[in-house]
């Protein structure tokens, strides 16, 4: 929904001022703002998790973090802003590559053969896949 704004205020920036858009802005909005609340609460326990010494993944949030930590600003909105971008931007670059990839599977069926035969050959028939299955 919040890309779907996004690209709808850049086509046209007065959309927020057509009572015909404004469900459709406030959603945007209530969008934002849910992903506001869940990455305020992701850096937090991150940082409840740093500061109590615990293991902590290697990920683009603890480099923010470490990167704060280091320059000395803990500057919370802009480690949110950050976090955010890299969330939508990781968000439409995935959502981009898969896309490309079904498309190409698509257009190269003897690729599409080999990669259903080693997905069966790997997987089998099992209902639930694990890590161990892709590693």
């Amino acid at each position: 929904m919040l890309l779907k704004g996004i690209l709808q205020y850049t086509q046209n920036p007065y959309t927020q001022y057509m009572p015909q858009h404004w469900k459709f802005v406030k959603e945007v909005w209530d969008s934002l703002e849910l992903l506001r609340n869940t990455g305020k609460q992701c850096i937090e326990q991150r940082k409840k998790a740093v500061a109590n010494g615990e293991d902590v993944p290697s990920d683009i949030l603890t480099h923010i973090l470490k990167s704060a930590e280091q320059e000395g600003e803990y500057d919370d909105g802009l480690m949110l802003d950050n976090f955010i971008t890299f969330f939508i931007a990781g968000q439409e670059t995935t959502a981009n590559l898969i896309a490309f990839a079904i498309m190409e599977l698509t257009r190269q069926p003897e690729i599409t053969a080999k990669l259903q035969a080693e997905v069966d050959e790997v997987v089998g028939m099992k209902r639930d896949d694990t890590a161990e299955d892709i590693g």
